[in-house]
């Protein structure tokens, strides 16, 4: 029988799954694909260990930090370093399945902030099976244990952030030779996510989200296709009061693309509809996009753009976030050896019967250098400006960043 090669399923299977994962909402933790792991330093960097390959990378960041609160008054500078290891362990069985596991730490220390240490812990498995020419399913399944940015909610500050716990799990099925002309996908999700302290003002977040997904595929060049998706989300929060239950419809119509390196990338738009099950929270209904791309003009320059028009759920302040973002970022290799790096980002957050309107711009300028093959350092500059309604929740922002990642 024949089997697509592990790289065809890979990305046949993933593909599609980018196409799911492009924006979630943010009450949902965003996983990491195991996948992108070894692309860290050099995918080709691996231990064999019996049929297993093993990806082992560290990185080191040491910095500076003139608002790690992100707060309007009373900031704190603070000296910041963090270590990041992650391991994948990988197998590619004859058939062309893939059984993965994997590991992310991150190990954030400020030397004069200590109550704004931070640990994040992700384990994730992965299982791709290819049945045949057609038929083929991705099984992922984690815990993510991490906490929210304090910039990314308006509950009231706590010494320390709010820390979770996000359990998920979720089967993707495709059915479509990868030359069809149409293929199909339906997919299910399903994350448990419970905050472990602060519970004063964390009890309203926890949470169980259902996901409903399904696609279908129709080719219209070589490296093509129009699709059409259908996607409906369950919120299911544990307090009662506030009552933050709701549902997602969202009927998308999407292009994706992937002309050789040179450009790639998926763009889709369509209607979403939040209802609410509390009648004294506001409905939405109304258009919703999402969408990035990747360009190489030339070999040496990439540039990236992401779009999103969606919303968010509420953390405090208002019945929900209508959330708007553009960005762009540009990667030019001076060298082999050296590159330099720009990135801009304008989001607006609407807070939905909250009075309030966030104008959010982020920059960032940073130069790579390739030391070894297996060996990568930068050094980066990032800021972040919010523009706030709500003066007490402007701030100015500005990090900079030595970072050195190393693999085999």
């Amino acid at each position: 029988m024949y089997k697509l090669t592990p790289l065809a399923l890979a990305l046949s299977l993933l593909s599609g799954y980018a196409v799911a994962q492009s924006a979630p909402n943010a009450a949902i933790p965003q996983a990491v694909d195991i996948y992108t792991l070894k692309e860290q330093v050099d995918p080709d960097g691996a231990m064999r260990v019996g049929s297993f390959y093993l990806y082992p990378t560290v990185g080191i960041t040491f910095g500076h930090d003139d608002n790690v609160n992100a707060v309007n008054t009373n900031t704190k500078s603070s000296s910041v370093f963090n270590l990041s290891p992650s391991l994948l362990l990988e197998q590619l069985n004859a058939a062309g399945d893939t059984y993965s596991l994997g590991y992310r730490g991150s190990y954030t220390r400020y030397t004069s902030s200590s109550k704004d240490n931070n640990d994040t812990h992700e384990v994730q498995g992965q299982v791709a099976i290819q049945y045949d020419p057609r038929l083929n399913t991705l099984f992922r399944a984690g815990v993510l244990l991490d906490s929210d940015a304090r910039e990314l909610t308006d509950r009231p500050e706590s010494d320390r952030p709010d820390k979770y716990r996000n359990t998920y799990a979720n089967y993707l099925v495709g059915y479509g030779a990868n030359e069809a002309p149409g293929r199909v996908e339906a997919e299910v999700k399903y994350n448990n996510k419970r905050y472990t302290n602060n519970r004063s003002t964390t009890l309203d977040g926890d949470l169980d989200a259902f996901d409903l997904a399904g696609r279908f595929f129709y080719r219209v060049a070589p490296n093509s296709q129009v699709f059409v998706e259908a996607r409906y989300t369950d919120f299911d929060y544990k307090l009662a009061t506030p009552d933050q239950d709701s549902t997602e419809q969202r009927l998308l119509l999407g292009y994706t693309w992937d002309i050789t390196a040179a450009t790639q990338g998926t763009i889709k738009a369509g209607n979403l509809k939040k209802d609410f099950t509390s009648n004294t929270r506001k409905d939405f209904n109304g258009l919703t996009w999402e969408g990035n791309a990747k360009w190489m003009p030339v070999e040496y320059s990439t540039v990236e753009l992401t779009t999103r028009r969606a919303t968010d759920d509420s953390t405090g302040t208002g019945d929900y976030i209508k959330n708007r973002k553009y960005g762009i970022a540009w990667t030019h290799k001076l060298t082999d050896l050296f590159s330099v790096n720009l990135a801009y980002s304008d989001i607006h957050n609407d807070y939905v019967n909250g009075n309030r309107l966030d104008k959010i711009k982020l920059y960032s300028v940073g130069v790579g250098y390739d030391v070894r093959r297996w060996m990568k350092m930068s050094l980066e500059w990032k800021t972040a400006d919010n523009d706030s309604t709500v003066r007490a929740s402007s701030y100015k922002r500005n990090v900079i960043m030595l970072n050195t990642q190393i693999g085999l």
